[in-house]
């Protein structure tokens, strides 16, 4: 009985120990090894870059006259200035690096973040790292084509659940 008692004490601490949450330092490496800034900063770069052609698929989806076109083309000059200051304010580093801490910290252990780091330093991480903005800038390209379709099909599902509420609420009156 009392080997049972030491070992299950035993593994109890064993586990407790390998489930530690990682230290504020290896966090830190982790998120340096990784290019966490870097790629947070360059997905924000793309997505300020996404912004022009979508505003322009908007405004030649409304057939405008060329006064109204121009009128509407300053406006989204004008937000789109204004979209860029937000996004570099509310994702930058200094705003966002707590949150990942914070994140990794209650998603990985300690050993987690150690693997993660000896991977991430090695010549296959390191290439993975590299490779991972244009990874992300493809995947963003993707992104907007499939965008656009996909709004018009959710357009036309709130146009025609409008219309059934409407038809209903008629006939209920």
């Amino acid at each position: 009985m009392k080997f049972i008692l030491t070992a299950v004490l035993a593994l109890f601490v064993s586990c407790s120990a390998m489930a530690a949450p990682p230290s504020d330092a290896s966090l830190e490496r982790l998120l340096k090894v990784t290019g966490a800034e870097s790629l947070t900063q360059s997905m924000r770069g793309q997505l300020n870059n996404m912004m022009g052609p979508m505003f322009e698929q908007a405004i030649d989806a409304k057939n405008l006259t060329p006064e109204k076109r121009q009128e509407a083309e300053r406006f989204m000059k004008i937000f789109s200035a204004k979209f860029s200051k937000i996004m570099d304010e509310e994702m930058s580093w200094d705003r966002l690096k707590g949150d990942y801490m914070r994140i990794y910290r209650e998603s990985f252990s300690q050993k987690e973040v150690d693997d993660l780091i000896a991977f991430y330093e090695s010549p296959t991480g390191q290439d993975f790292v590299r490779k991972m903005p244009l990874v992300m800038q493809k995947s963003m390209v993707l992104m907007k084509q499939r965008m656009v379709p996909m709004m018009q099909k959710i357009q036309q599902a709130a146009q025609e659940t409008a219309a059934e509420y409407k038809q209903e609420s008629q006939s209920v009156k």
